[in-house]
């Protein structure tokens, strides 16, 4: 569960990122969502979570949770602690069941980073519906309270229209990222169905109806307006960060332990103390902006493997050549806006994302394998972000 969506539409709406089931995958759809909830909090400080608090961020019935929650269990997907807590385990030998990141060698990545997912907007239960004002229709009879009952057909074609079910929420995202994705994709029931341990008739249904929502339009392209935003959960309030919170290990300790466990020869600097050296000042430079050391662990696993999907040379350049702008750039947006908005982990993430788009756009097309163009890039903002010039790069390593 994420704060909120930052790459999507909507910002200030609560997400989830849902893992993609492949054909072999014997999970309920409830199952794969709760899932994908339970392997994200693996990689959080709190893993565990109680059967309430899982109902209360997924917007599900409790007696659903409970249910999947069993299910999981005996597929050893799930354990409850002695104090009924639940946690994700490592599917091991039904890895099989989920769609893994091909891109890259994910062989030393913690479990719960291996596969892929796609983003989707916590939908508002049924119990959480936004009320409406209910005009009487003239050509029908209304009560006292002004709710119509000229048929029974159209007040529940109002109240439906209040919220999305699980499963028509889960189907539209699906196609959004589908629709935004770098790469076309050819959208058809049976892959909305298998990715999301579905059966086809349950997709067909919700495709109708989404489009009768407007969510959806003729050629299967997600529609999302700022009109819609009452059918999803707002982002819970940004609670103030602990600035005394530390790390049990610096960045530099983490990423050499990650690169050394990977083999392989650093492609832009001469040798790992460099290496460790630059990010150890990086660290330092942070901190005098006001970030605490789980702030500074926290940016550096993302931009490792959110980021440069574990690709060791895009984020070697990125460390080298891209993050003095961004941390300069981000330097500047604090003072221009004031104080309030001093060591914005999430602006800085942001803006790493561009650079780091750009990396990986630059090296990928490349038209000889034997050169790297990543040798004369440079952080242009003017291309990636917002309109201002070429601002240079790093020194060398």
């Amino acid at each position: 569960m994420k704060d909120n969506n930052r790459q999507g539409p909507l910002p200030d709406k609560k997400y989830l990122f849902v893992l993609l089931a492949t054909k072999s995958c014997q999970l309920k759809f409830e199952d794969l969502v709760i899932y994908s909830f339970l392997t994200y909090r693996a990689g959080t400080k709190h893993p565990t979570l109680a059967q309430r608090r899982i109902a209360d961020n997924l917007g599900l019935c409790r007696t659903t949770v409970r249910q999947s929650l069993g299910r999981l269990q005996e597929q050893e997907l799930a354990h409850k602690t002695d104090d009924g807590r639940w946690h994700g385990l490592d599917p091991k030998d039904k890895s099989g069941w989920f769609v893994t990141i091909k891109s890259v060698n994910t062989a030393g990545w913690d479990w719960n980073k291996r596969f892929a997912n796609f983003r989707m907007l916590v939908a508002r239960p049924k119990r959480q519906s936004p009320s409406r004002d209910r005009r009487p229709d003239p050509a029908g009879e209304t009560r006292s309270g002004g709710a119509d009952v000229s048929s029974t057909g159209t007040a529940e074609a109002k109240d439906r229209r209040d919220r999305l079910t699980p499963r028509e929420n889960a189907v539209l995202w699906k196609l959004h990222s589908w629709n935004t994705g770098r790469t076309l994709m050819t959208v058809t029931h049976q892959g909305l169905a298998t990715q999301l341990c579905l059966n086809r008739e349950a997709v067909c249904r919700a495709i109708k109806e989404l489009k009768a929502l407007g969510l959806v339009d003729d050629d299967l392209q997600a529609v999302v307006k700022d009109e819609d935003r009452h059918y999803w959960l707002d982002a819970p309030r940004k609670l103030r960060r602990n600035p005394k919170a530390q790390a049990s290990k610096s960045p530099a300790e983490t990423v050499l332990g990650w690169f050394r466990s990977n083999g392989g020869e650093l492609a832009y600097f001469k040798d790992f103390r460099r290496l460790g050296e630059r990010l150890d000042g990086y660290e330092r430079a942070l901190r005098d902006e006001g970030y605490n050391g789980a702030d500074v662990l926290h940016y550096w696993d993302t931009v490792a493997f959110a980021h440069c999907k574990g690709d060791r040379r895009q984020f070697e350049c990125f460390v080298l050549k891209g993050f003095p702008t961004v941390l300069r750039v981000v330097t500047e947006i604090h003072a221009v806006k004031g104080a309030g908005y001093r060591n914005s982990l999430g602006l800085l993430k942001r803006k790493t994302e561009g650079v780091v788009r750009d990396i990986r756009s630059r090296y990928e097309r490349r038209q000889f394998d034997d050169h790297d163009p990543l040798l004369d890039w440079e952080t242009d903002f003017g291309k990636i972000m917002f309109g201002a010039a070429a601002l240079g790069r790093g020194q060398e390593g």
